[in-house]
């Protein structure tokens, strides 16, 4: 079995503190995200390590999605595995 590895990153001209509080709030991630895209918690909403997310690329009668959890938490960073 083989693993593949997506990385995506983005630079956000804006302080730390801005950006955190965009990724950990919900309804501001999503106006941050692309609009073809929404997250949904599996209970609550954190980014906190283990927190668990829904990411549903919103396609017109499919609406594929990839189950996520949070792998790596740090002041700034948050990393989602699917």
């Amino acid at each position: 079995m083989s693993s593949q590895a997506f990385e995506q990153s983005i630079q956000i001209h804006a302080t730390a503190t801005t950006v955190e509080h965009c990724i950990t709030d919900l309804k501001l991630m999503h106006r941050w995200l692309n609009p073809a895209l929404r997250c949904e918690p599996i209970g609550d909403w954190s980014t906190e390590l283990g927190s668990k997310s829904r990411f549903v690329i919103q396609i017109p009668l499919l609406q594929p999605a990839l189950q996520s959890t949070v792998v790596v938490r740090e002041p700034g960073l948050v990393v989602w595995e699917f």
